[in-house]
């Protein structure tokens, strides 16, 4: 039987830069790559 721990944490939002402040590791899951020939030229 596998087992899955889920680490619970308080997160902060800062509605400002819309970032989660102090964790990078959260931060990661608000965007991913674009598969190519859907990437969004920004600039």
């Amino acid at each position: 039987m596998v087992h899955n721990t889920v680490n619970r944490r308080k997160l902060k939002w800062d509605q400002k830069t819309e970032q989660i402040v102090g964790d990078q590791e959260a931060n990661a899951f608000l965007s991913r790559p674009y598969r190519k020939g859907y990437e969004i030229e920004m600039g």
